[in-house]
């Protein structure tokens, strides 16, 4: 999925692109990965589970140093689905469906 972004954004004019698989808490701490974000300009973060992702990153290095990042009026945060939900104060997780009522009925 990450060549396929990469691909796309190299398209729209980005000459810098690459992807970051954070996995698990201990390479959220990673050195290399958070240089990474450093000196990014931009972060895009794609679907999935986004309680998953919240847990991975949530109070690490790489939660903090990307919540300094996003006081940067340059610095552009984007995703989809879960890499979207997740970047909320207030996150929905689960639910369900109900079917509207129709008055009258």
């Amino acid at each position: 999925m990450g060549r396929d972004y990469i691909k796309a954004f190299y398209k729209l004019g980005a000459d810098n692109c690459g992807f970051l698989n954070v996995e698990n808490r201990s390479q959220a701490a990673d050195a290399a990965i958070l240089k990474r974000l450093k000196d990014c300009d931009a972060l895009f973060a794609t679907g999935g589970d986004q309680l998953a992702l919240t847990s991975t990153i949530g109070g690490t290095a790489f939660y903090f140093l990307l919540k300094e990042k996003l006081e940067d009026s340059d610095f552009i945060y984007a995703g989809t689905s879960a890499g979207a939900a997740a970047s909320s104060e207030i996150m929905i997780i689960e639910g369900e469906v109900r079917k509207p009522r129709i008055k009258g009925r």
